[in-house]
């Protein structure tokens, strides 16, 4: 008989309190959802953090079309030299065994296609912040140095470390001069960071300038492969 009253009681106080949290939520405008709906509500941020951005994939015909020519174009084939009759002195000596340097890689990149990936370059690194920010989700990031025109260098790194569309590439300048195949080497990072702007960053090195450029070869090599195309004019 006395546990009644004690029970009636509790009741009355859970009620209470029950009232008393339903009207806050109603003044402060909360709305206290299920718990299966906040575990939906969780699971569905969780998608949208490892979603890939669509902007983190240019679609473009002319940056597909040179990635392609560049990415699968082959050296020539060269045929096996004789090797020359040679005296004693002339075997000693280890100039006589230099290494040759590699053919070129061969790849057609029309003047008109050089202007619109300039263009679209320029686009490209005009939307991106001055000060570059890697975030924990690029990692890992592959730091390349100083590449010189080193075309078959530049795809030996990609065929080893991974495509740009999957591993995340910080370049440090120096794309030009001094190697044969400055151009394809440009062209080649300039499309991809067009392609993927946040897997593949470009620096600037002292070599990306025009003074440099006209002193150690990159001048030269466009002008002798471009100037024609280009009605003969000084760029």
């Amino acid at each position: 008989m006395s546990s009644s009253p004690q029970k009636s009681s509790s009741d009355n106080l859970q009620k209470s309190s029950s009232e008393e949290l339903s009207k806050e939520d109603v003044k402060t405008g909360r709305d206290t959802p299920p718990e299966s709906e906040a575990d939906e509500s969780s699971s569905d941020d969780d998608e949208i953090e490892t979603e890939v951005a669509e902007e983190e994939t240019v679609d473009n015909g002319l940056l597909d079309s040179l990635i392609h020519r560049l990415m699968i174009a082959k050296a020539p084939e060269t045929p096996t030299l004789q090797p020359e009759q040679t005296t004693d002195s002339e075997a000693d000596n280890p100039r006589k065994h230099r290494l040759e340097p590699a053919p070129i890689i061969p790849v057609t990149l029309g003047y008109d296609e050089m202007i619109k990936l300039c263009d679209l370059a320029s686009e490209s690194f005009l939307r991106q912040k001055s000060l570059i920010r890697l975030e924990k989700k690029d990692l890992p990031v592959m730091i390349a140095g100083d590449m010189h025109g080193q075309f078959r260098d530049l795809r030996s790194i990609f065929a080893r470390c991974g495509a740009p569309q999957i591993q995340t590439y910080l370049f440090l300048g120096d794309y030009v001069d001094r190697g044969v195949q400055g151009i394809e080497v440009i062209t080649l990072l300039l499309a991809l960071k067009c392609k993927y702007p946040t897997k593949v960053y470009l620096l600037r090195g002292n070599h990306e300038d025009g003074n440099t450029c006209m002193s150690y070869g990159f001048y030269d090599e466009v002008m002798e492969r471009y100037l024609l195309e280009d009605g003969g004019g000084e760029p």
